[in-house]
């Protein structure tokens, strides 16, 4: 049985950081996305232990609450998730792998659906909990830290178009926690806003189609791949957004 310490001590050695040095201050901390190439994830095996507690949702929950931030779960997480490859597509257009080959756990919340607003260049998805509890406590805030449940964007640009391939878009999250004994039963739907970035921002509102995907992934941030691989605990859509004036 992993006692409370041991994700934040795993994390710690494994990324060679000090858990005194992560300030115990509010954990949304969204930060810029980095894009990524779309071939496999490359990362060096993870020690055992690592991703065991990585799965566990309360030793995830403890290490928030110790106040090791969600970017660092997710950096640390990145080496226990299995090798996926990026969605790809016909000739005509249309994808060849819709699905990505990974494990998800889809138990406790999961990613329903999302659709692109052209005009005001933002995604909008509704994530669905499941469950009473595994979110981090019930309020308030911040005697129970609760968690987050992260979406990130990406886009896939063909290739009659500049800089062609998948490109990470945008992260946002939603904080969630228990179920307190007054409300009502689960299951519950949250909405998640992603901001377009510069790219999209200024693409042509002609009525273009492209390929889109979010990823689900919570406790901490999906990797950081440009085509929208999920977290452990979440799952993946595919869509089509069109970019109508």
């Amino acid at each position: 049985m992993l006692n409370q310490k041991t994700l934040p001590v795993l994390i710690a050695s494994s990324l060679a950081l000090s858990i005194s040095s992560v300030a115990a201050a509010p954990i949304l901390t969204a930060k810029p996305v980095k894009p990524a190439p779309a071939e496999a994830q490359i990362v060096k095996p993870a020690p055992e232990a690592l991703c065991k507690s990585i799965t566990s949702r309360k030793e995830v929950i403890n290490a928030l609450q110790v106040g090791i931030e969600p970017n660092v779960i997710s950096e640390a997480s990145a080496a226990c998730l299995p090798p996926a490859k990026a969605p790809t597509f016909d000739k005509n257009g249309e994808p060849v792998q819709a699905q990505v080959n990974t494990t998800i756990h889809t138990q406790f919340e999961e990613l329903i659906g999302c659709g692109y607003h052209p005009q005001r260049r933002e995604l909008a998805c509704v994530v669905k909990l499941k469950k009473t509890s595994g979110y981090g406590g019930t309020p308030p805030y911040p005697a129970s830290m609760g968690s987050f449940e992260w979406v990130k964007f990406c886009v896939y640009y063909p290739p009659s178009q500049p800089n062609p391939g998948w490109e990470a878009v945008n992260t946002s999250a939603v904080h969630v926690h228990d179920r307190p004994n007054f409300a009502m039963s689960p299951p519950y739907h949250y909405g998640v806003i992603v901001q377009a970035n510069p790219r999209l921002h200024q693409a042509l509102v002609n009525g273009q189609t492209l390929w889109a995907r979010a990823a689900l992934s919570w406790g901490s941030p999906p990797p950081p791949i440009s085509w929208c691989s999920p977290g452990n605990w979440g799952n993946a859509k595919m869509f089509k957004i069109k970019l109508d004036p």
